[in-house]
């Protein structure tokens, strides 16, 4: 305690006010004499005491040495302390409880003292029970694990920020391992699944390792042994994101290419699907993506010659087939066309060959080739390669999602012994091509919606609430309004905005905050805020804080790795913790390059490396 008998001679309360407080040692040495600096410094926490029970918490912000002055009595320097109130510590029945501002404080002061455990306990944690739960301790004192509301934390949106090495995968992998231990724990038996839901978008293949027990979806067979082959049906895309694979928006004709790619899909959806009415171009129905190709080749070729009154398709078939317009279920099928003639005539059809009917003749060079490139990647069979049988899905759009949704939802479902095996279901991106990340992102994130709006229009309460874990937000939310992050954008937005009255929560992590989406970090009221060195993010932080905690950005750029600021709705105060390490840890640790250097020389092993590139 600062103000025992042998201090308080040395300490004077000079000011105070709501959002100041600043006293004085007068005598640093003799004060140093009976404390220790180590339980006295930047951060740490004091009790202003008001002779009623009652004390001012504060928060030491900075100080202020005055060296002694050659003809004062007192030859010792003395020090100005500056702390920031935060809040008031008050007894009830032998119990201590915590209240955040400043109210019925008895002036003036009577005393200073150093907050003891339990204060902390009060202020930083709350209490330990069913509704909390623990990922780190408090910086300053690692006796005091850090107690969150559960309900808070998890019903609303959290962000967890932070620069590359700050140890966010861990810090993720953290949080989620202890609530769904925790959770299991309530159950009174840890072999008991809870009923938490979770989708991580692993971009980097990294949180497998973490969630041994979870599914990991993947395009990469020899991911793990346990994994299975992720599949998006390219037909359940809405019309911007299968624009997005195959045009570019900047191209000179680029609106042609939408048009007559727009009029193929319907219309091939049509020729599928002959009895569904009302087709659309979004409906989420079977069609012939190669088809789709096939036309657009076409309409590229396509020429025409006159003959007896009629107009007919040049085309080298050995019967011609006359021009129908308002019928385009022959240019779906593979066609030569010939080349037009000019003023002269074809020598095999005796007539002059015209392209006049086709506004299109020669402009999709570009398109197709696009367009071909897509479907050949092999990294894209999993969304672009059309089913060996396509007659299951016809006239029925359910059987698409009855297979879809349980593979992605269900949360590893164990068929043959009819229970669950994990809380976690791996969308693993690792090896997609970039510009596909953010479409499968978008997919899956439209259905958890609409997944958790009809559980919550049929039940009247959502009993399985979701949480979407969205690793490397910023590579696929960004805040920049580019037209091929657009529906992922408003997907995740859309969940930020409307999902905790439907059951559906998100986890925006990233090492970028400044350049995600603002509509989603804005309906975060949970934020881990690791290391960060950008000044751009940094003010972003200090944007979100309230302006009583705004003293905390000036730790952000030296926060150790695993450290975090804590602050929302779901902590009893904003405090910098230690988080503790996941176990099992993700793979994400840095390798260690000055050892690596260090050993015998090795060889790439190049040829695993082609392989894998090739196949």
């Amino acid at each position: 305690m600062i103000n025992d008998d042998n201090d308080i001679e040395h300490l004077s309360v000079m000011n105070f006010e709501p959002n100041k407080l600043q006293f004085k040692i007068n005598d640093l040495l003799a004060w140093r004499e009976t404390n220790s600096d180590s339980d006295f410094q930047i951060g740490t926490f004091i009790k202003v005491k008001d002779g009623n029970e009652r004390s001012i918490v504060a928060q030491i912000q900075s100080y202020q040495t005055i060296e002694a002055q050659p003809d004062e009595n007192n030859k010792n320097d003395a020090i100005i302390v500056a702390a920031r109130p935060i809040g008031v510590l008050y007894s009830e029945n032998g119990e201590t409880f915590f209240s955040s501002g400043i109210k019925n404080i008895s002036i003036p002061p009577q005393g200073i003292e150093l907050t003891s455990t339990k204060d902390l306990k009060s202020m930083l944690s709350k209490e330990d029970s069913d509704d909390s739960f623990s990922f780190g301790h408090y910086g300053l004192n690692p006796e005091i694990a850090i107690n969150v509301d559960g309900n808070r934390f998890f019903s609303h949106h959290v962000a967890i920020v932070g620069s590359t090495g700050s140890g966010k995968s861990g810090t993720v992998a953290k949080i989620l391992q202890n609530v769904i231990k925790h959770r299991s724990q309530a159950l009174n038996n840890d072999s008991i699944l809870n009923n938490s839901h979770i989708i991580i978008f692993d971009v980097h293949g990294e949180y497998g390792h973490a969630f041994p027990k979870s599914r990991i979806l993947t395009t990469d067979k020899n991911f793990t042994d346990s994994s299975q082959e992720l599949w998006i049906p390219y037909w359940l895309l809405n019309s911007e994101e299968l624009e997005s694979i195959f045009i570019e928006n900047n191209e000179i004709n680029a609106y042609n290419q939408i048009a007559q790619f727009k009029a193929a899909v319907i219309q091939n959806k049509i020729k599928w699907n002959p009895s569904i009415k009302n087709v659309d171009y979004d409906m989420p129905i079977y069609f012939s993506i190669n088809e789709v190709l096939e036309f657009i080749k076409n309409k590229n070729s396509e020429t025409h010659y006159t003959k007896e009154e009629k107009i007919y398709y040049a085309t080298r078939d050995e019967n011609p087939r006359e021009y129908q317009p308002e019928d385009s279920t022959y240019l779906f099928e593979a066609h030569s066309f010939y080349s037009t003639s000019g003023n002269s005539k074809n020598p095999n059809l005796k007539a002059k060959v015209d392209a006049k009917l086709n506004g299109f003749y020669g402009e999709f060079p570009r398109f197709i080739t696009r367009f071909q490139t897509k479907l050949n990647d092999s990294r894209l069979h999993f969304l672009l390669k059309e089913p060996d049988n396509p007659e299951e899905y016809l006239n029925h759009p359910e059987k698409t999602f009855s297979s879809l949704v349980p593979m992605i939802f269900g949360n590893a479902y164990d068929e043959k012994n009819k229970h669950q095996e994990s809380n976690i279901t791996i969308i693993d991106l690792s090896a997609l091509p970039f510009e596909i990340v953010s479409i499968i992102v978008s997919v899956i994130s439209r259905m958890a919606f609409e997944i958790s709006f009809y559980q919550t229009r049929i039940l009247g309460k959502n009993k399985t609430p979701l949480m979407m874990v969205y690793e490397e937000a910023h590579r696929y939310v960004p805040k920049n309004q580019l037209s091929k992050y657009r529906d992922t954008r408003v997907a995740v937005e859309r969940i930020a905005k409307e999902g905790r009255k439907y059951g559906i929560s998100e986890m925006i992590v990233t090492q970028r905050p400044s350049e995600v989406s603002p509509t989603v970090l804005s309906q975060c009221n949970n934020f881990v805020v690791m290391k960060l060195t950008n000044q751009d993010d940094q003010n972003l932080i200090k944007s979100i804080l309230p302006d009583t905690d705004n003293y905390f950005t000036s730790a952000l750029s030296s926060l150790g790795r695993q450290e975090a600021l804590l602050v929302g709705d779901a902590m009893v105060n904003t405090s910098i913790i230690k988080v503790d390490n996941a176990d099992p840890l993700p793979q994400s640790l840095d390798v260690d390059v000055y050892n690596e250097w260090s050993k015998k020389w090795q060889q790439m092993i190049l040829d695993q490396v082609i392989n894998k590139m090739i196949n």
